[in-house]
């Protein structure tokens, strides 16, 4: 004679399930309830209802739905508000390179302090030295009121410059202007009349970029030898962090990253393999 387990019954007290109606009546579900099994048909039915309402809230008609594609987009966001940290910083380059014959025109130091050995403070002497060069090479005055920091951060000769006024006319805004044109030696071959006149322009060790995030510093690399092998004509950058190429020369210039002032929400920061797709699928249609 075998012996049946005696099955356990799961009971529910009136006290309970109006305790449940109530949590329910939270999300704006109410339920009907006569008996002990309508009650746990009834809640079934709610908590499905619930699920069904979070899921549409946190997919919304036309946004993406898979894993993939969220996790795409937090990648995005995440990437824009660091970039967004970063307005109105600057980073001033002088690298050392033996292997081009450049020495970095940078002081270190030792030699500010032993160049003004009654300054106190290391970081004025940084940004005196910073704004020297901003100057001679950029032709903007930068004073010192309009910045918020000046130091040295890590690298092969970069200095960063941050700015608390950015205002319109301001130095800030003149900068801004200077550096999307390269500075005096940009300008210069710019307008040069001839190759000659051009190739003849001294580019100084001295350059300024915008401060951007380390994921749009890797695409701005790789966009540098894109255009070193001519698969592009060229790219920019710009003080927002936006990112645009133009694949041929004349040709429609192309948003590859979000900008960080949230205009272009829908807009994706690329990586460098959708950058290569990119180029090539656009190649594809020219030649056709």
């Amino acid at each position: 004679m075998t012996n049946k387990k005696s099955e356990k019954k799961f009971e529910i007290t009136e006290e309970q399930v109006k305790k449940l109606m109530e949590v329910l009546s939270k999300f704006d579900v109410n339920i009907k309830v006569t008996n002990t099994k309508t009650a746990f048909d009834g809640i079934i039915d709610a908590l499905n209802t619930i699920a069904d309402q979070r899921e549409k809230e946190f997919h919304p008609e036309g946004h993406p739905e898979s894993k993939e594609e969220d996790l795409r987009k937090l990648q995005d966001d995440n990437d824009s508000q660091w970039q967004r940290l970063r307005k109105g910083n600057f980073i001033l380059n002088s690298p050392d390179m033996p292997v081009r014959n450049l020495k970095t025109v940078f002081l270190t130091d030792k030699e500010l302090e032993a160049a003004n050995p009654n300054v106190a403070d290391k970081d004025s002497l940084i940004l005196k030295h910073a704004q020297e060069h901003i100057l001679t090479y950029y032709g903007v005055d930068v004073p010192d009121q309009d910045v918020q920091a000046c130091h040295r951060i890590p690298g092969n000769g970069s200095i960063l410059l941050k700015f608390s006024n950015r205002r319109n006319n301001s130095a800030y805004s003149k900068l801004v202007k200077a550096v999307k044109t390269g500075g005096k030696a940009g300008l210069a071959k710019k307008n040069a009349k001839s190759p000659a006149e051009r190739n003849a322009v001294e580019v100084p060790n001295f350059f300024i970029c915008f401060h951007l995030t380390k994921r749009r510093g890797l695409l701005v690399k790789h966009l540098k030898q894109l255009r070193k092998a001519k698969t592009i004509n060229n790219f920019s950058t710009d003080q927002n962090g936006a990112i645009a190429i133009q694949i041929v020369r004349e040709g429609d210039w192309i948003a590859v990253s979000r900008k960080c002032n949230g205009d272009d929400d829908d807009q994706k920061t690329l990586y460098p393999a959708e950058i290569d797709e990119l180029v090539k699928n656009k190649s594809k249609n020219n030649q056709q």
